[in-house]
């Protein structure tokens, strides 16, 4: 019976301080709650929990975007490299390579290799150009020009132009924002010595080894004129007895050369001797009344030959081993309407085959979309003048890697430059 209450009693004591010690922590508990302790462990907790949960939910999307973005600047590389290999073989702003210099195509690459054909098409320029050369009337001091004839934008340096400066037979390396320019070949006056030019016609600047091919058209030979004279030689005679007209350079480093007499284009292959015959003169003008006008070329990146038909004021294009050639654009007889040309000068080509031209006698640049059967005035056209939204007999374009328009301003013996409009 003892055993009995004494057990009881054990129980009730247990029990008792079971009793105490859960009175104490909900005493504590509600003390923490009072003192804000409990609400800022419970928003700690739940901060946590989100956290970790949001990391779960995220992780394989951002690691799947991560190396999507990997695979496309990998690709972006690859191609980037691609064409700094191909141009470094010869040159805009394409896979196109022109009588316009291995430096111009090379930067015309990067612009349209990377635009979209809608984004070519929605591309505009300011209608009021820059004056970057020249603008000091005509003459033959180093902040002159006199008939310009030919710009080339430096690959590797957007800031850099080479001018063919026709009438001084010379060529000029100008940097934008200075006032005058410096003589990289000819100026030595009028003359057929390896150190002189005669009414020179086309330039191609190859960066590969840092020279200048030239057509040196009065004296009927294509010159390569050293800039950089690494060595003791400064100027070769590459072509001699030949009516140089017009020169290109293709991807693979192989060269034309328009003969303006002939009315026809040769290819020489590295190496070759004799040319080879890719676009005769079938079509290129009649020349019974002795007139034989010059024949501005370009070579595409697919071996296609665009040839400037001036007499008859169109562009003919040869593909690749093809006899027989095709009009891409004018073909309408001499006008000013957005279907006819006026004695078109040079053109550039870019990678969606819209061809850029110098429409000389309209006092304009021209666009002709691919396929297109009018072209779009894109500069000038405001009738001839020297304002900024007008030009005088403009004989050259060419792009830098931004997409800005140069031209050669023939007429009003400078260099402008019209900027790209972003969309």
């Amino acid at each position: 019976m003892n055993r009995n209450k004494i057990g009881v009693s054990q129980f009730q004591a247990s029990n008792n301080d079971v009793i105490q010690t859960s009175n104490n922590k909900l005493r504590t508990l509600c003390q923490q709650y009072l003192n804000g302790k409990f609400l800022r462990n419970l928003c700690i907790a739940t901060v946590v929990i989100l956290l970790m949960a949001a990391t779960i939910i995220c992780t394989p999307i951002f690691v799947k975007k991560l190396k999507g973005i990997e695979v496309a600047t990998l690709a972006t590389i690859t191609s980037t490299m691609t064409t700094v290999m191909k141009g470094e073989l010869t040159t805009p702003p394409s896979t196109s390579i022109s009588s316009s210099t291995t430096t111009t195509r090379k930067t015309t690459q990067s612009i349209t290799k990377t635009a979209t054909k809608e984004d070519v098409i929605r591309r505009r320029w300011t209608q009021n150009g820059t004056t970057v050369a020249g603008e000091n009337g005509q003459g033959n001091r180093l902040n002159q020009l006199n008939n310009p004839s030919r710009i080339r934008i430096d690959a590797d340096d957007d800031q850099i132009m080479y001018i063919l400066d026709r009438n001084n037979h010379r060529v000029v390396r100008w940097k934008q924002g200075e006032q005058e320019g410096e003589v990289v070949a000819g100026g030595n006056g009028i003359g057929s010595q390896l150190h002189q030019l005669n009414l020179p016609t086309d330039l191609i600047v190859e960066k590969s080894s840092d020279s200048l091919l030239i057509c040196d058209y009065k004296n009927e030979r294509v010159m390569r004129w050293f800039i950089g004279n690494k060595t003791n030689v400064r100027q070769q005679i590459i072509l001699s007895n030949f009516d140089c007209s017009s020169l290109a350079m293709d991807v693979d480093g192989n060269m034309y050369v328009s003969d303006r007499r002939k009315r026809e284009v040769k290819q020489w292959r590295k190496g070759d001797t004799n040319g080879t015959v890719i676009a005769n003169g079938h079509g290129l003008g009649d020349q019974s009344n002795g007139r034989f006008p010059l024949i501005p070329i370009f070579v595409d990146g697919n071996h296609s030959v665009y040839v400037v038909d001036n007499y008859n004021h169109r562009i003919l294009k040869w593909t690749k081993e093809t006899k027989q050639a095709i009009v891409v654009a004018g073909g309408h007889g001499r006008g000013d309407s957005l279907t006819q040309l006026a004695a078109p000068g040079e053109l550039y080509v870019d990678h969606h085959s819209s061809i850029y031209l110098a429409d000389e006698w309209n006092y304009r640049i021209v666009r002709w979309l691919n396929g297109a059967k009018q072209g779009s005035v894109i500069a000038g056209g405001n009738r001839q003048g020297r304002a900024p939204n007008q030009l005088n007999s403009p004989s050259s374009v060419a792009f830098d890697r931004q997409g800005n328009l140069y031209v050669a301003d023939s007429g009003n013996h400078r260099i402008q430059r019209f900027d790209v409009i972003n969309n």
